[in-house]
């Protein structure tokens, strides 16, 4: 089998890795100021790359791509902060939600059945990738007005 009959479990495993997280780190990192971004970004895709590279001798991806914690952390937490002051509900759905994937995303003492059935695992990705979506439009669309004692927010609307 050629690497395109793995490509398919290779994709899986990173999926698994990250769950939704995949796409609310990348849509929070947009809402960081411009030259935190582009450092952000240069880490992102070293931690990547070397994940990559990693997996050339480690045959066990979400480990090999738990580098990319650090950026993954400042992307999802740069979203919840411009999330929070506009929308409480989607922010704490959102929340609850990653906290439902930590706890069931991966085989633990908690989900031993994670392997067995890949449609609960699905069914959260789908949810939080939508929320992501959607927390993300929420927040492209606040007004930029300060509350007291708090920081503008970074993002303006057109």
């Amino acid at each position: 089998m050629g690497l395109a009959g793995h490509l398919p479990a290779f994709v899986g495993s990173l999926a698994s890795a990250w769950g939704f997280l995949w796409l609310m780190a990348p849509l929070g990192m947009l809402l960081l100021p411009g030259p935190v971004r582009l450092r952000v970004a240069v880490a992102g895709g070293l931690l990547a790359a070397g994940g990559l590279v990693s997996c050339v001798f480690a045959n066990f991806p979400q480990r090999m791509f738990g580098t990319l914690m650090p950026v993954m952390v400042i992307g999802a937490a740069r979203l919840y902060h411009e999330l929070l002051p506009h929308r409480r509900v989607l922010a704490a759905a959102l929340g609850g939600l990653s906290l439902v994937q930590a706890a069931i995303g991966i085989p633990t003492v908690l989900a031993p059945w994670a392997y067995a059935s890949h449609l609960p695992r699905m069914a959260i990705y789908a949810v939080g990738s939508v929320l992501a979506v959607w927390a993300f439009a929420a927040v492209r669309q606040a007004p930029a007005v300060a509350r007291p004692g708090r920081a503008a927010p970074m993002v303006r609307s057109p």
